[in-house]
């Protein structure tokens, strides 16, 4: 039961902490890689909030050897895609689906590992405002039919599992399983322009045991090393230009000086131990744990912490705003900065790292985790936290790199 509500858990700290973010307004050489251009798109409207219903996660910090290094890469050209960026808060990439290569566009979500998209068999009004995905169209689709359900609190999302063909920019994964979703809570009814959730967690949390497409990756050897890499572009002025997915290795002309690996604390999740958290000069928090996630938009802290942080931050609970902290942007050059201290190294987050700015109103990175049963003792690492640096994710040693980018 256990393990079920922590792969519930991963769709659910994606989608909960986005909504919140919109209601606001080495030593090897790699052989085969892949490099995907992130782009932005425009145009997004607030958001309600979803919250999972009966999860449960347990986090721990264990004693860890750290290392760092300098990765190399080879120099062989590499096509690109197009990810897409909405205002700094959701990366999503194209995929095409089966033998007509049909568009849709998914979240790129390392806390959760399957594959979902939209059905064209839904037919509620969400469902429509999307692109879906149409198996009598595909030569290349096989039948499955296996029910897939998760439950939220707000609703449940439905659909069956479908196996066909699915390209990554030239990259052609045959028979990946994944979930076409029949039906929708209707708290997606404003996420307009994404169809579907792609998961980069760990095997361990994908629900039904579906293999994940990372890993049909490495085993159809479309790429050769378990890894891949990660580099956000914060200018949202620049739908274009959303950063970079790396598939297969680490790009160092994008990174500071090394990496600095430390292991993850507990399989599933990109979980690992935080050694320090310090406002200024004072160290609020120490010792424990977080989860690194692509498809998460904010920083969500235990309930305990988040009164720490707004009071350190001059932050009344009045300020509070459907789960955001609204902070006078007059005052964020004031504040000063946070040190996070991971794998014996220290890395810093500038005021303007986790006070955002849309349009005008300016909000706090920080948010609380306890619409989330079983969160009480980790944090949530999402993209406010992950975009100063270039971060690398390694399947294979179960560890990640980080860096602060160029």
């Amino acid at each position: 039961m256990q393990t079920q509500s922590l792969k519930k858990l991963g769709l659910a700290l994606t989608l909960l902490l986005l909504l919140l973010a919109l209601s606001a307004v080495e030593s090897k050489k790699w052989r085969k890689y892949h490099r995907i251009n992130m782009r932005r798109r425009k145009g997004h409207n607030a958001l309600g909030t979803l919250k999972l219903n009966n999860t449960s996660v347990q986090g721990n910090v264990n004693n860890l050897m750290i290392s760092e290094s300098k990765a190399s890469v080879s120099t062989t050209a590499l096509p690109t895609a197009n990810l897409s960026n909405f205002y700094n808060n959701v990366y999503t990439v194209a995929l095409d689906f089966g033998s007509n290569g049909q568009p849709l566009t998914v979240l790129v979500d390392t806390g959760s590992a399957n594959l979902a998209v939209t059905s064209s068999q839904c037919k509620q009004q969400i469902c429509l405002q999307r692109n879906s995905y149409n198996s009598g169209q595909s030569k290349s689709y096989k039948a499955n039919g296996t029910a897939i359900q998760i439950d939220y609190v707000d609703g449940t999302l439905k659909g069956f599992v479908s196996r066909d063909t699915v390209e990554l920019d030239g990259l052609k994964v045959k028979n990946q399983d994944f979930a076409e979703v029949t039906s929708l809570p209707t708290a997606f009814s404003r996420l307009t322009g994404i169809d579907g959730i792609w998961g980069l967690g760990f095997i361990d949390i994908a629900i039904d045991g579906a293999v994940p497409l990372f890993y049909n990756l490495m085993s159809q050897k479309l790429i050769d090393t378990p890894i891949f890499s990660v580099y956000l572009n914060r200018n949202a002025s620049d739908p274009n230009n959303g950063g970079q997915l790396l598939l297969g290795g680490s790009d160092p002309i994008l990174y500071k000086g090394c990496l600095t690996y430390v292991p993850i604390s507990n399989t599933g999740y990109w979980q690992i131990p935080v050694a320090r958290f310090t406002l200024g000069t004072t160290t609020l928090f120490s010792k424990f744990d977080a989860i690194v996630d692509i498809g998460t938009s904010l920083i969500c802290v235990p309930s305990n912490a988040i009164g720490t942080i707004n009071q350190k931050l001059q932050i009344t609970e009045f300020a509070a705003k459907d789960g955001v902290y609204i902070v006078p942007c007059n005052k964020v050059s004031s504040l000063s900065d946070i040190t996070v201290n991971i794998g014996r190294k220290d890395f810093t987050l500038k005021p303007s790292d986790y006070i955002l700015n849309y349009n005008g109103t300016c909000i706090s990175a920080f948010t609380n985790c306890n619409g989330l049963q079983g969160l009480s003792n980790l944090w949530v690492f999402g993209d406010a936290f992950i975009a100063p640096f270039y971060l690398e994710f390694d399947y294979e040693y179960k560890r990640i790199g980080i860096a602060p980018k160029l």
